[in-house]
Order: structure tokens, then C-alpha cells, then sequence
């Protein structure tokens, strides 16, 4: 084994104090390119993945690269990646984006849920925290939005940051919510609404959180929120047999679930919480597209993505869309390999791969999930 290159040693904090650590080497063997992952948490054995072999992309074409510069490449986009998530050689914490809180699955945590609780319908769109003062907002991946895109969202919610999802009218496909969120677009950014559900304040209980959000965006006697910032249900249940009933009630209405909230607990940032669960009817996950190829009958012309999973196994999803926007990435399909790609999916196959109608929801840059 050849030494290529390795990343420093990189630290973080987890939820209850410890130091955890995460370091990635890149090296060769029989001429072969690979990459392999370390962590570990303080007084605890390293942990090592599989080194996964990297080869060249766009083998033929002008913007061919070497499977030496392919692996350069994806060692430090994950690198990156890594550091987003908050990890630095020192773990200071002002290396820490502002990110929000996730949610879990409820069928991993139901047995925590008490209640009464609240629901809220799970919205499919592109997440955003507003600072308070309305003159900077976040990505999920804590990176700052596009301000041009969004400045018709802001109002100044004093020192209460707000948390929410950006969503096109007429429940638009994700990619072209996103597409507006990231790149300014006469008559179609400006048209973007924000649906908020919560404010970001740790040591508050939902219940509460809820209250004071209505107050922001109502601004009784103040100016109140601009007219394209709508405030989501909530609805209180007091039985799973009523939390059920509320997401058939949402599902109904064309929303892809629900989000299920303890009343009692603060708002946990930057991580995934069990006091916040979500109840779908599907699957989904990020995975990297290693290559698009055309379609064949109907599809011809238009984009397929090749997606790889962490094993390395590879398997394809269809770009949720129209055909025109499908055809426009297969036309620029070099601008979409590399990324990330969203995909929905019903199960895993037992070789581990996404299985039954996969779709292609939104492609993401390292750090934006």
C-alpha cells in the first residue's frame, strides 16, 4: 500500500459531551486508487470502513479524469463534507454551521412519543433558517441562501431565528424549488413561499415555540410577515389512533407525510431528535450519482441516474420532473455527475440497494444534507 494523501485529524462534541474523532486516507495498491475512513470516540477501539476503490469518470470524453485525480477529487469533497457537519482539527465550535434539527423515523422511536402531541404535514421542500434580523438565512447543510433568491421572505423576527421549508406554488417537483432557492430566476424566484413550523430556541418546549411562532408572523399592531411566508398546521392528537388519522388527513392533501413533535422538548440543533419524528409512506436517502446515461422508447434523450450506495453498489432512479427538465440534464449531465442525488424509493433489496420506483427527487452539493 502507497500513502497518496491523508486528511488531519478532524474532532467534534457529541450530544452528551464526548470528544468523537474521524480522519480519511487516500492511497494506491496494485494500481488500484482507494480511500478509507477512520472514527472513534475518546477511550474507545477505531473503527475502520472497507476502503472503497475509486475509478476515472467520463472515460472518452474531454473532461475525462484518471481514477489518481477521480480519488483526489472525492477525497476532498468528503473531507469537506465532514468539516460541514461541524468537525475541525480543534473542535471549536465556531467552526459549527447553524443547522437545524432533524427528525428521526417514528417507526424506530414511536415508543418515546407521549402523549398528547403535535403533528404538523411533512412538507417537501428546501429547508431555510432566518436569523432573526432577516438579513441572512441558512441551508440545511448550514451554508448562507442566495440572498437575491429569498430577500422577499425576510422580516426582522428580533433575536428569534424561525425555521422552515421553501416550496414553489402549486406543490412543484423539489428540483425546481431548489433550482429557484440557489440560483436567482426572473418570475420564478420571486414567487417562492416560505412555509414556517418552528423557531429555533433550545431550551424551550414545542408547545411554547408554537405559540411564538404564530405571534412573528401574525405581528399583532407590527408589521406582520410578508404575504408569501405561510405558518403550517399544527394539530394537537391525543392517541396514535388520532396522530394516524391527522397524516391521512395530510397525505390526502398531496403532502408526502407527517412530522410528529413532543410538546415538551426544547428545539436540539444540528442534530436528529427523538422529540421530532416523521411518519412516511416511503423511503428516501442521498447517494451519489456516479454517471447519467440516456433513456431508451420514451426516455430517449432524456436522463437516467446511475447512483452508487456507500457499499458501492450501483443501481438507477428516474429524475422526478418534466420531460424537458430530464432532457436538460442528460444535455449537461457532466454538471450532475459528482453529486448527490435524493431518491425515493419503496425498500432495500437484499443486496442492499434501493428497490421499487426509485425517483430522483433533487440533486445537493456536499454539505446541503
Amino acid at each position: 500500500m502507497k500513502l497518496i494523501t491523508e486528511s488531519p485529524i478532524l474532532q467534534s462534541v457529541t450530544r452528551v459531551g464526548k470528544v468523537k474523532y474521524w480522519q480519511m486516507v487516500a492511497f494506491s495498491e496494485n494500481g488500484s486508487f482507494y480511500y478509507q475512513k477512520s472514527w472513534w470516540q475518546e477511550g474507545s477501539k477505531v473503527q475502520s470502513s472497507t476502503p472503497t476503490e475509486v475509478l476515472g469518470k467520463n472515460v472518452g470524453r474531454a473532461n475525462e479524469t484518471s481514477p489518481r485525480d477521480q480519488l483526489l477529487s472525492e477525497f476532498d469533497s468528503r473531507v469537506k463534507k465532514q468539516r460541514d457537519k461541524g468537525y475541525s482539527e480543534d473542535g471549536s465550535a465556531s467552526h459549527i454551521p447553524t443547522k437545524p434539527m432533524l427528525a428521526n423515523k417514528y417507526k424506530d422511536k414511536k415508543h418515546l412519543v407521549t402523549y398528547p402531541c403535535f403533528v404538523q404535514p411533512k412538507l417537501d421542500g428546501f429547508r431555510m433558517l432566518k436569523e432573526g434580523d432577516g438579513k441572512i438565512a441558512y441551508t440545511r447543510g448550514g451554508k448562507e441562501h442566495t440572498r437575491e433568491c429569498v430577500e422577499h421572505l425576510m422580516w426582522d423576527t428580533g433575536n428569534v431565528m424561525v425555521d422552515g421549508e421553501l416550496m414553489l406554488p402549486g406543490n412543484r417537483p423539489l428540483q425546481e424549488t431548489s433550482r429557484a432557492a440557489k440560483k436567482f430566476r426572473e418570475g420564478v424566484s420571486p414567487t417562492l413561499l416560505y412555509f414556517v413550523y418552528d423557531v429555533v430556541e433550545p431550551d424551550m418546549p414545542f408547545a411554547a415555540r408554537s405559540e411564538m411562532l404564530r405571534s412573528l408572523v401574525d405581528r399583532f399592531g407590527q408589521a406582520p410577515a410578508p404575504a408569501n411566508v405561510v405558518l403550517v398546521e399544527t394539530l394537537e392528537v391525543a392517541s396514535e389512533k388520532e396522530l394516524f388519522e391527522a397524516h391521512k388527513h395530510f397525505t390526502s392533501q398531496g403532502f408526502e407525510g407527517t412530522i410528529v413533535r413532543s410538546g415538551q422538548d426544547g428545539y436540539n440543533i444540528g442534530h436528529r431528535s427523538s422529540s421530532l419524528l416523521k411518519v412516511k409512506d416511503f423511503q428516501d436517502a442521498e447517494f451519489r450519482v456516479v454517471d447519467i446515461i440516456e433513456g431508451r422508447g420514451s426516455f430517449k434523450g432524456k436522463a437516467i441516474c446511475v447512483c452508487e450506495t456507500d457499499s458501492g453498489k450501483t443501481f438507477k432512479a428516474v429524475p422526478e420532473g418534466s420531460s424537458e427538465h430530464r432532457r436538460e440534464i442528460y444535455t449537461n449531465r457532466d454538471e450532475y455527475i459528482g453529486k448527490w442525488l435524493t431518491v425515493r424509493f419503496q425498500t432495500y433489496s437484499n443486496s442492499g440497494t434501493p428497490t421499487g420506483n426509485t425517483v430522483g427527487v433533487d440533486f445537493r452539493e456536499d454539505g446541503e444534507f
